[in-house]
């Protein structure tokens, strides 16, 4: 799984933004597939978050207010994978994310200047919200409804959760084999790679082929 961590590094080094935010938002999803492989993506996406993300990097919960949930990140993740958006309050959204409504994407500028991590613009509680309907926390007086995310760090910090995740896990075997058994694509130099056809060849057995139809 590492090298899925090192490509999102790449991207970020190329400043290939989108990239490396679309499979830095998949990272929880694979990771919490494979340490629980059962139905309710949503329930594992927004635990791992928490647990490996939230609980690791203090900016994503200011002690009164939990910045960036698992259900939000998970929201960004349906929002952005699926309709390439970062608005997290169509209808499919609406039952994922918890209280955040809006994402905003920065990056650092060509001149080094790097954004704030995390900057909110914080809403008046209304009624009864959704993370109050789960269970999961009492009711708080403010929640971020606009939340602006520097696109490096955050990715860097999903990197590293699952970094610290790989370590944690490293003596669950099943664990270990699944993450042993993640696709790898091959270059033409790596061993395991059937050997590769030259044009020629291609030409020829498509030649062939037609041959024997008109026959």
């Amino acid at each position: 799984m590492q090298h899925l961590v090192d490509d999102v590094r790449i991207a970020l080094e190329a400043r290939l933004w989108y990239a490396a935010l679309g499979l830095g938002l998949a990272l929880p999803d694979i990771a919490s597939y494979i340490e629980t492989p059962t139905p309710g993506i949503g329930e594992r996406y927004a635990r791992w978050f928490m647990e490996y993300v939230v609980k690791r990097q203090p900016m994503y919960d200011d002690g009164e207010n939990i910045l960036v949930s698992g259900w939000d990140c998970y929201a960004l993740r349906c929002a952005f994978l699926h309709q390439g958006d970062a608005d997290v309050r169509g209808p499919e959204q609406l039952q994922a994310r918890d209280v955040v409504e809006h994402f905003t994407l920065l990056a650092p500028g060509l001149n080094g200047y790097t954004p704030p991590m995390v900057s909110v613009r914080l809403l008046p509680r209304p009624g009864v919200e959704p993370e109050q309907r789960r269970g999961r926390r009492p009711p708080r007086p403010s929640r971020p409804g606009s939340v602006t995310l520097a696109v490096n760090t955050f990715c860097e910090h999903i990197c590293l959760a699952v970094e610290a995740w790989l370590v944690a896990k490293a003596g669950d075997s099943e664990v270990m084999r699944r993450v042993g058994s993640l696709p790898l694509v091959r270059t033409p130099e790596s061993p395991e790679s059937p050997p590769l056809r030259q044009p020629h060849e291609i030409q020829f057995t498509w030649q062939r082929a037609e041959d024997s139809t008109e026959e």
